[in-house]
């Protein structure tokens, strides 16, 4: 649409708002950094184009004629419209570069790391914030508002208010120093382990998982965070059911030992799914929809 259809433009309608808040033309012209002539033709134009006078120059100040107080609060209107859309024109294009998100500890950084690097690719601005939280912690921290986007483990309760897709799985393992009384035996009776000190995993409010997966003991420490329980199981401290992706090093190097149980413990036989999380009132941003599908598709 041209300025001729349009009939008016947004400078003469910022120009006769601007004489109008700061009741001259000289005034009005230092508050729209423009020199007083150029702001005195935007008003003229806009007047010629609208067929109205929109300001009395008889007295000592402009004063608005009946015409000119009239279409005032259209001005303003129109003003506030042109106003948002460049908000929302900016908030576009910021979030097409931005993202806040959230990883479960059991589930792997290394592959949401990756998986950004892919992405940065495409969104050549990238910033990331990014926070590991434990269990109910990460869908809480999405449902706050503190980040659009949360990939979580199956051990996380997921309220009815977020969306979910599954991106990967994750493999438990019941892990335990070589020397401790189950490391010796490598296989337990499942009722044995009652008998020992679990190390459990708790969230930020020190609450263990609401969905109570893998307790396998009435004996239990809770740990808040993987490093000081890698660094208590090394010690001898007890057993626990832990990501095997996270404590393969020190497994594969002898200093934790893996156990079987008999019976098997239900949902370690089969690799456990994780979820991408977000709000489902609130719409996805570029970069999560991306970042969504690159875990989703890779293996």
């Amino acid at each position: 649409m041209d300025e001729a259809t349009l009939r008016f433009t947004l400078d003469q309608v910022h120009a006769f708002l601007a004489v109008v808040d700061h009741h001259s033309f000289s005034a009005g012209a230092r508050a729209a950094g423009k020199a007083q002539p150029a702001i005195t033709q935007l008003v003229r134009s806009l007047e010629a184009r609208l067929g109205q006078v929109l300001f009395d120059r008889s007295g000592y100040r402009p004063a608005l004629t009946p015409e000119g107080k009239a279409l005032l609060p259209f001005a303003r209107r129109l003003a506030g419209e042109a106003e948002a859309l460049q908000s929302a024109a900016s908030t576009l294009a910021q979030d097409d570069h931005r993202i806040t998100l959230t990883v479960d500890h059991g589930c792997s950084l290394a592959r949401v790391a990756a998986g950004l690097r892919t992405i940065r690719e495409k969104f050549v601005r990238l910033q990331v914030t990014c926070f590991s939280d434990a269990l109910d912690s990460a869908p809480r921290r999405v449902l706050s508002g503190g980040c659009e986007l949360g990939i979580v483990s199956s051990f996380s309760n997921l309220p009815d208010e977020v969306s979910r897709v599954a991106v990967s799985q994750t493999r438990f393992v019941l892990v335990v120093a070589p020397d401790h009384a189950l490391g010796v035996m490598r296989e337990v009776e499942l009722s044995q382990l009652r008998l020992y000190d679990q190390l459990v995993l708790i969230d930020h409010a020190g609450e263990v998982a609401s969905r109570k997966f893998g307790i396998l003991s009435p004996r239990i420490w809770q740990v808040g965070d993987l490093m000081i329980m890698r660094h208590m199981l090394v010690a001898g401290l007890g057993f626990a059911v832990v990501p095997e992706h996270v404590f393969a090093d020190i497994v594969s190097d002898g200093r934790l030992a893996a156990i079987t149980t008999r019976p098997a413990i239900a949902g370690l036989a089969v690799p456990a799914p994780n979820y991408a999380i977000w709000r489902g009132d609130v719409p996805l941003s570029s970069v999560a929809r991306a970042l969504i599908d690159h875990l989703s598709t890779e293996p």
